[in-house]
């Protein structure tokens, strides 16, 4: 089963306000990291992520521990969180479309391209149990972080 088979079995389907209004949140970032948080499209300084809220708590450990360590820096650009859309060129739902995954650096960190963040960074976000994109098998999406390797019991 892919992670976007697993989401939508969890969540239910993504494109629905039912969704939506369950587990989606605007998140406000730690006030530790807002200085530090790059900008959103390279225009505007975003205080609040609207995601999932079952990533919440790992998005924030993720982001303080970045700010204590200075890795933060490696960070250019954020290019979203939430957005309903199918994977480029599968034919499944996106993570984004659960608010599940973050992009960061799309200019440099390109799909199917080099992964330049270090191995340092990296190493933040996998503690925290966020999926990479520059790990992922076959077709690499460096920019990527994704939060589907664990799954709250759903009643």
């Amino acid at each position: 089963m892919t992670d976007s088979q697993r989401c939508l079995a969890a969540y239910g389907d993504p494109s629905t306000p039912a969704f939506e209004a369950k587990w989606l949140v605007r998140h406000p970032l730690p006030a530790a990291v807002i200085p530090h948080f790059p900008l959103y499209q390279g225009a505007t300084k975003p205080t609040a992520v609207y995601m999932h809220k079952f990533a919440t708590a790992a998005l924030d450990a993720v982001l303080l521990e970045l700010v204590a360590t200075g890795l933060i820096k490696e960070l250019h650009t954020y290019a979203g969180c939430r957005e309903v859309r199918q994977k480029r060129g599968i034919g499944e739902w996106s993570i984004h479309s659960w608010g599940l995954a973050l992009d960061f650096d799309e200019k440099t960190e390109v799909l199917g391209g080099a992964c330049h963040f270090s191995e340092a960074f990296l190493n933040v976000w996998r503690k925290h149990g966020w999926v990479c994109g520059a790990d992922f098998i076959g077709r690499k999406d460096p920019m990527h972080f994704q939060y589907t390797k664990y799954f709250p019991a759903i009643a």
